[in-house]
């Protein structure tokens, strides 16, 4: 009888030791998830961090190209007023030249 007790005993142990080994395996496993997020966590906020970083830059070279236009546009039209302004300066010099000495 007593090595009945003892063998319940020892199942018993034997129970209560796998039962502690699973709580502290869930623990561990509990710890690796939560690690496992917050690295995946970590590394999706880089990816938008890197593809947000990447889009300003597109679009300040598009914003860079635009302006770039721009001031070409703007530069030949100045040159055409200059130009023109030339043009009639002269022709305005010229009709005042003649109206002095012509009338």
């Amino acid at each position: 009888m007593e090595s009945i007790v003892n063998r319940i005993i020892e199942i018993d142990q034997q129970a209560e030791d796998k039962l502690a080994a699973a709580e502290t395996q869930q623990r561990q496993i509990l710890a690796d998830a939560k690690a496992t997020a917050a690295k995946q966590r970590d590394r999706i906020f880089a990816d938008a961090d890197k593809q947000i970083a990447q889009a300003e830059e597109a679009k300040k070279a598009e914003l860079d190209r635009n302006i770039s236009g721009l001031t070409a546009q703007r530069d030949e039209a100045i040159h055409a007023l200059d130009h023109t302004f030339l043009q009639q300066r002269e022709q305005l010099a010229e009709d005042i030249f003649r109206t002095i000495l012509g009338g």
